[in-house]
């Protein structure tokens, strides 16, 4: 026992056990971080803006969509994935209030399709209903 005693007197040792014990608990708080599961939906949109009306390039061109006239017009792509480590389910989506993008009065959505789904079997579509797509 006086051995014990005698060691733990030892300033090095009382140094290398609190420096063990501080790095013990950041690293168990960082995996805990690392190991926490969440679902985590982020978006991103990019804009392009291809007709501006203020930018008439000559009274004699008309740019037409469905016979009606286009003075602005703008494309915009948006991406929505998980950056979360567990998996959006479909239940972890309201059936009522489902994901949508929602434009003002002042648009009108001419289109909407999806471009890119790194997954097929998600099965995702979207359905356009006046400005809302769902």
């Amino acid at each position: 026992m006086d051995k014990i005693t005698e060691i733990m007197a030892n300033p090095i040792v009382s140094l290398l056990l609190a420096i063990s014990t501080i790095a013990g608990l950041v690293l168990s708080v960082i995996l805990y971080f690392k190991s926490k599961k969440e679902r985590k939906l982020l978006y991103s949109i990019e804009n392009k803006n291809l007709i501006n009306n203020e930018n008439h390039i000559t009274d004699n061109v008309r740019i037409l969509y469905n016979e009606k006239d286009v003075n602005n017009l703008t494309i915009s792509k948006i991406s929505i994935w998980n950056a979360g480590k567990e998996t959006v389910n479909k239940a972890d989506v309201a059936i009522i209030d489902p994901i949508k993008l929602c434009l003002p009065d002042d648009c009108a959505l001419l289109d909407a399709k999806i471009i890119k789904s790194n997954e097929p079997a998600n099965n995702v579509s979207v359905e356009v209903s006046k400005n809302v797509v769902v």
